[in-house]
C-alpha cells in the first residue's frame, strides 16, 4: 500500500466529509460514512486479490477508487444531490431573519444571486457572545 493509496481517496473522503457537515452538521449518515464504507471494502478487495494471485503486486488505487466513488454517486442519484456534489456547494443558503433590510448582493456569472441581510447592533452584538 503506497502514499498515493491513502492521499486519493483520502482527498475524496475529506470532501465528503466537509460536504455531509455542510448540509446536515454531522458525518455520519451521509456520504462520508458512505465512503469510508467504501474505502474499507476497496482496501479489503485489494488484499484479497493480492493474497489470491500467489503475493504479486496489485494497484490498490484499482479498488479503491472504484469503491469509494460508486457508493458516492449511488447515493448522491438516491438523494438528487450529485450536481451539488459535483459543484461542492450544499446548494443551502442559511439567512438571518434579524432584520427589515436586506441587501441584494451582485449577481454571479450564473445567474445566482445572494440575498444578505444588514444586523442591527443589538442582533450583531448577540451573534458575537
Amino acid at each position: 500500500l503506497g502514499l498515493g493509496d491513502i492521499i486519493l481517496p483520502g482527498f475524496l473522503l475529506c470532501f465528503l466529509y466537509r460536504f455531509d457537515m455542510s448540509v446536515q452538521g454531522h458525518a455520519w449518515q451521509g456520504y462520508f460514512l458512505n465512503g469510508c464504507i467504501g474505502y474499507v471494502v476497496g482496501l479489503s478487495l485489494s488484499l484479497i486479490m493480492m493474497i489470491s494471485m500467489a503475493g504479486l503486486a496489485q494497484p490498490a488505487l484499482t479498488y479503491l477508487i472504484p469503491c469509494t466513488i460508486f457508493p458516492t454517486l449511488v447515493l448522491g442519484y438516491a438523494r438528487k444531490e450529485v450536481n451539488n456534489l459535483w459543484n461542492g456547494s450544499s446548494g443551502r443558503l442559511h439567512t438571518l431573519h434579524s432584520s427589515e433590510n436586506v441587501i441584494e448582493d451582485i449577481v454571479e456569472p450564473d445567474g445566482l444571486s445572494i440575498q444578505l441581510e444588514q444586523l442591527s447592533s443589538d442582533d450583531q452584538a448577540a451573534l458575537d457572545e
